[in-house]
């Protein structure tokens, strides 16, 4: 019984077909010289706000669509991008992010962002007066303040809260008795500053008449 083998040369045109039409499976890293997916990440804005939001963009490019886009940090999320172009990321709080992306043949890149909490530069200064006798109702709290904002002011009682335009550099109080009071500042950004204050009655007046004289008699 004779057996007989294909030729070498018969398989061939076979093998060259499958290894033509089969594709790449495995990822290709991103810093292969044809796939050079390059992106860019860049804080649009800051928190406008104290304890607010702001915006990043992530500019993507050079890959293979659609594109995973992951962050983290103070917040966390995943979208995705269908052709090269802007990631535009809303809703975040100040802090620091990584960014993740990823394209259709699995090429990763990262990049770090940080956005930062609005700074203050609201200075205030609280000034008590206390009344001038024990018992009257002649107390003061007066708040200067510097600021180009709108100010909210809140008081301890509750009864004096008001809202000053900007141009108002200061604001109080009066007709206090003697006692402990508090007074929060809040400017339009929400910047807050806060203080008590306690007004103390002074010594209650001792009068010390003695002997009085008859004015027409000084020697009774």
């Amino acid at each position: 019984m004779t057996t007989s083998y294909p030729s070498l040369f018969n398989w061939l045109p076979i093998a060259i077909l499958y290894f033509t039409l089969v594709p790449e499976l495995t990822a290709r890293p991103s810093d292969h010289p044809d796939f050079a997916l390059t992106i860019d990440c860049s804080r649009t804005n800051d928190p406008f706000f104290v304890g607010g939001v702001g915006d990043a963009t992530i500019t993507v490019s050079d890959g293979t669509p659609p594109y995973s886009v992951t962050w983290s940090g103070p917040v966390n999320g995943t979208g995705m991008l269908d052709a090269d172009g802007d990631y535009r990321i809303d809703g975040l709080p100040a802090g620091e992010y990584a960014i993740i992306v990823q394209d259709l043949e699995g090429a990763v890149e990262n990049c770090m962002l940080t956005l930062s909490e609005r700074e203050c530069d609201l200075e205030v200064e609280f000034v008590g007066v206390s009344p001038v006798c024990a018992g009257s109702a002649s107390g003061a709290f007066v708040t200067l303040f510097n600021s180009n904002t709108s100010i909210t002011w809140e008081w301890s009682d509750e009864a004096n809260s008001t809202f000053r335009p900007f141009w108002v550099s200061s604001f109080g109080a009066t007709g206090l008795k003697a006692g402990t009071y508090s007074a929060t500042i809040t400017d339009f950004f929400g910047c807050e500053v806060s203080d008590t204050i306690t007004l103390t009655d002074p010594p209650a007046l001792d009068v010390d008449c003695g002997k009085i004289n008859h004015p027409s008699n000084p020697f009774t």
